[in-house]
């Protein structure tokens, strides 16, 4: 996939366009092949030494390694491809999950003023070895279970039991629970050969299932309707506001909360409750299929 292909599908902006050509008419072509050289395939991917290749060519041409991350993905579109055919994952949802890349692109843009993506350990190796995969609105991980037991209507999971864990990108659409329900049942049809008919279950762990949602959200809210679809079963309150304001406020560091602008009611309703003292959070949920 070309650049300006890649910029027509997913709308990318023309500094990003303008940065990876820039790069490719820099970057020689024995080092974009010590990029290719680290992925022969999602089984043989050598995650490390790609890193660490990144590492070098960033320090080389003096740019941030969040640039050159995002240079290496686009490098090695073309691969991550061929991939998706051979394992036999549909084009669309292959075209979907590549999808990712423009959210982290537009995320490290927005926190850290880099055109790159500034997520990469543990996130992009998964994506990389298509761990990771987008049908419909939300994104899919196998995971394990991490608490000892949960049973509902006779279904349960243990401790170290293959789980689908749930990942709401930031697509700037909204989360409408018509997609989210959509989302899910493809992903029933789509993984049931995966699980080969044991139990399915679905998780999420994140700071849209906070219960304080509850309190601080419209209950017709787009998050408190995706909430409702899991039974949260384990939270966790963060010392910090500032962990979540990339996501709420579109920004590495807050700081003093009185001058902060806020354009959405979401941010609005967070700044109040912050303001009153209130803490942000996540929390663990978990549905069967």
């Amino acid at each position: 996939m070309k650049i300006e292909e890649l910029c027509e599908r997913y709308a990318y902006p023309i500094e990003f366009k303008e940065k990876m050509q820039y790069l490719f008419s820099r970057v020689k072509e024995s080092e974009i092949d010590s990029i290719l050289a680290t992925y022969g395939s999602a089984e043989t991917l050598r995650f490390k030494e790609l890193s660490s290749v990144l590492d070098e060519l960033s320090m080389k041409y003096n740019e941030s390694r969040y640039t050159f991350n995002l240079f290496a993905l686009v490098c090695l579109l073309p691969r991550l491809l061929k991939e998706f055919e051979k394992q036999g994952v549909p084009q669309n949802i292959a075209l979907n999950t590549i999808g990712d890349i423009r959210y982290k692109y537009q995320e490290c843009v927005n926190v850290h003023g880099v055109v790159g993506v500034s997520v990469w350990d543990g996130w992009y190796e998964q994506f990389l070895k298509l761990k990771l995969l987008q049908i419909g609105r939300l994104q899919y991980e196998y995971e394990c279970f991490l608490f000892d037991r949960y049973e509902k209507d006779g279904k349960v999971v243990v401790k170290g039991d293959d789980v689908l864990s749930v990942h709401i990108p930031a697509t700037g659409t909204p989360l409408r629970i018509e997609d989210v329900l959509e989302s899910y049942e493809r992903a029933k049809v789509f993984f049931a050969k995966r699980f080969e008919g044991k139990q399915m279950t679905f998780i999420c762990w994140s700071w849209l299932l906070n219960p304080d949602n509850e309190t601080i959200m419209d209950e017709n809210s787009n998050i408190i309707r995706f909430k409702r679809t899991y039974e949260i079963i384990n939270r966790e309150e963060y010392p910090d506001y500032n962990v979540l304001a990339p996501w709420i406020f579109g920004r590495k560091n807050v700081g003093d909360l009185e001058p902060l602008e806020t354009d959405t009611s979401l941010q609005k309703r967070i700044k109040a409750h912050l303001r009153k003292g209130g803490k942000l959070g996540r929390g663990y949920g978990v549905f069967f299929a």
